[in-house]
């Protein structure tokens, strides 16, 4: 029987056949440690089961050896989802920082189905970051151009973590106003360019203000 085996590394484009969410991690893993749930969909018209396991990705600043996963296997209706549990306890006296760690989930063979001349099996694999110690984010917005109706922004991560940083447009003391979220990792410089509010005309004082998942200010900055 010919079996061909496909390696797909999580992207947005292999979505249309299995799903899973949240994308990332981004807990303190220190003390008593970071959890979260993630929720694995089968969108196929096929019963899935999988194997669910951390995989090392470095040698140094990994967590992997520290991650507990429930569960270890895991079978899919069609339609149906179901939760991943993911609790990671780093042991004391690590150094500050940020630690990773790959979330694999590999379709492997259903017991019971029967299996045709040609069989995919998916391997999906979520990079996912924790950190020890009290790191605040540090992002740093090097340059802002407008250009008509929208703006550039360069922005470069210098802090010890990845974040994701929500961008608002602030005219005067009048109320934030929502531009975009970011993602950034650790020693990153993105460039994100977005379209400008309407109700953001630029006639008054304006400034960029960069908030992170918890609404913390992190940074800010005068446009004009």
């Amino acid at each position: 029987m010919l079996k061909v085996l496909l390696f797909l590394i999580f992207s947005m484009n292999i979505l249309a056949y299995t799903n899973i969410s949240p994308l990332n991690f981004d807990e303190r893993i220190d003390g008593e440690g970071g959890y979260k749930e993630y929720t694995l969909f089968n969108t196929t018209k096929n019963r899935l089961t999988y194997k669910i396991y951390p995989e090392k990705i470095q040698d140094t600043f990994d967590m992997s050896k520290w991650v507990e996963l429930y569960p270890r296997v895991l079978t899919l209706k069609p339609g149906e989802s179901k939760k991943i549990k993911v609790l990671v306890v780093a042991p004391d006296n690590l150094s500050k920082g940020e630690y990773l760690t790959n979330l694999c989930i590999k379709e492997i063979e259903t017991p019971g189905e029967q299996s045709g001349d040609v069989k995919i099996f998916t391997n999906l694999k979520i990079e996912l970051a924790g950190y020890v110690g009290d790191i605040k984010p540090i992002l740093e917005i090097e340059k802002i151009v407008k250009n008509n109706n929208t703006i550039s922004i360069n922005l470069k991560n210098k802090g010890l973590i990845r974040g994701k940083f929500e961008l608002y447009l602030q005219e005067d003391k009048e109320e934030l106003k929502y531009l975009t979220t970011a993602r950034i990792f650790k020693g990153e410089e993105k460039v994100v360019k977005e379209r400008v509010p309407k109700d953001i005309t630029f006639q008054k004082k304006t400034k960029l203000v960069v908030l992170d998942i918890w609404g913390n200010k992190i940074s800010e900055k005068n446009i004009n």
